[in-house]
């Protein structure tokens, strides 16, 4: 009845978090379900570490250098349906058991290239594998990575080696 007096239709929540740095600012938005959300300190400061760092780069091709790895905090979750006298994937969804409890859908291609990210070959590397794998151009691959690996490791999904 409180609510109904002031004219409030709904209550949402939210969060802004600041962060002291030198250099120049970023803001980052986000739509988060209540439902995920666990203790955030770890996650958020990975957040900060990622788009600090991108901030810091020239252009996206400079992460092709990089060493990536998935947080310890990523599960990946595969739904597996019988069709066709045969088994076939339905869905796959990465999940973070942290913080603020992002999910994303992903093919199997993408799945296997975040596997493939194993801290010890840089991501130019990796891509530079996978266009030989699949027999596809160097250039069309980097540039596909570049996008979802840049995504993720702003997610916090992926850390810097």
């Amino acid at each position: 009845g409180y609510f109904e007096r002031l004219g409030i239709e709904a209550i949402a929540t939210g969060a802004v978090i600041l962060h002291r740095r030198d250099g120049a600012n970023w803001v980052r938005a986000d739509q988060l379900s209540g439902d995920r959300l666990r203790p955030a300190g770890d996650h958020i400061l990975r957040v900060f570490a990622a788009g600090d760092f991108l901030a810091g780069l020239a252009d996206e091709r400079g992460l092709l250098g990089e060493r990536f790895v998935l947080t310890q905090h990523a599960v990946l979750e595969q739904r597996v349906v019988y069709r066709n006298r045969d088994w076939e994937v339905a869905g796959i969804e990465l999940a973070l058991q942290d913080g603020l409890g992002f999910t994303a859908t992903l093919d199997p291609p993408t799945a296997g290239m975040l596997a493939a990210l194993d801290g010890e070959r840089t991501l130019g590397e990796v891509a530079g594998e996978l266009a030989r794998l699949e027999g596809a151009s160097r250039a069309t691959v980097e540039h596909a990575a570049l996008t979802i690996v840049s995504q993720m490791f702003t997610a916090g999904v992926l850390e810097r080696v």
